[in-house]
């Protein structure tokens, strides 16, 4: 009994020394405030207001085309009428575009390149002026217009046991000698008026520019672009 008792005693003490009076669990301190170690997480962003001053427009001139040489343009057409009544003079007088032709096929593209360089020449100057669609082309046009007319018609009109044209024929080479009136009056037009063509050409040329503007719409920014030409 004494021995039990000694034995409860000790193991009391040791109880009380493993587990010391008034023990309490440590706390761990919080973390610190993640707003307050990021201060821009506290405050939105700051904004600024920009002002936008518009610049003076800038005028900015277009590369400058070659000017166009008023004898150039009196002298083309010219050269081009010359041209073709020399290819017809070749084809009559040297292929001989006769009844019995010596070259007939060389004849015939002779003499019909002779024909369409002629009836083009006199608007090589206002071509070259800038100038095609004239009032001595379209002119021109309607002559050509009246003289096939007229051809077509006498070329099929029967004739009479005579030889002669019936009316019909008459009318068409009636038709075909007033369509050679403004033919050749919009011919001679086109051919005079060609260095006062071009000499208008080299003046709008000379007033060809383009102005840009910066413009500001609202909070956008743009370019408004005008020009002369």
């Amino acid at each position: 009994m004494r021995f039990a008792a000694v034995s409860l005693v000790m193991l009391a003490m040791s109880t009380s020394a493993a587990a010391p009076p008034n023990a309490e669990t440590p706390v761990r301190d919080a973390p610190p405030n993640a707003e307050a170690s990021d201060p821009s997480a506290k405050d939105p962003p700051a904004t600024y207001a920009t002002t936008h001053t518009p610049s003076p427009p800038t005028d900015m001139a277009l590369p400058a085309m070659p000017k166009k040489s008023q004898a150039v343009a009196a002298v083309l057409p010219i050269s081009g009428l010359i041209g073709g009544i020399g290819l017809v003079v070749v084809a009559d007088q040297v292929l001989d575009v006769g009844f019995n032709p010596r070259h007939p096929v060389a004849a015939g593209v002779v003499a019909w390149t002779g024909i369409a360089v002629s009836a083009i020449a006199p608007s090589l100057g206002q071509i070259y002026a800038g100038n095609a669609w004239n009032t001595g082309l379209k002119a021109r046009m309607v002559g050509a217009a009246m003289i096939a007319s007229g051809l077509i018609l006498s070329s099929t009109s029967p004739q009479s046991p005579s030889g002669r044209y019936e009316n019909r024929g008459i009318a068409g080479v009636v038709i075909a000698i007033g369509g050679a009136v403004p033919f050749i009056g919009g011919s001679i037009h086109e051919i005079v008026t060609a260095p006062r063509a071009a000499r208008r050409n080299n003046q709008r040329a000379a007033k060809r520019s383009i102005s840009v503007v910066p413009v500001a719409v609202g909070a956008e920014l743009g370019l408004s672009v005008s020009g002369s030409f």
